[in-house]
């Protein structure tokens, strides 16, 4: 590893962009994560950014395997 080699990256520390609660889905920029705590806005929170989350879809939507799907803030 490079010598300014900081964290592999699944786990990043952000700002929340809005209030989170824990296991909710978020995303900042180009990056998004699901909350491993909750947080308030602009408070630090750990996001997973690699893994299998079960996240809610908006009710009326309809997805086959395979899809591609985006976030929506």
């Amino acid at each position: 590893m490079s010598q300014n080699f900081q964290a592999p990256g699944k786990k990043l520390v952000i700002a929340a962009p809005y209030a989170l609660a824990s296991g909710a889905g978020c995303k900042l920029g180009g990056i998004f994560g699901v909350a491993c705590d909750d947080a308030l806005i602009t408070a630090d929170v750990v996001v997973d950014t690699e893994g299998v989350h079960e996240l809610v879809k908006d009710a009326g939507t309809a997805w086959a395997v395979g899809d591609r799907v985006y976030w929506d803030d």
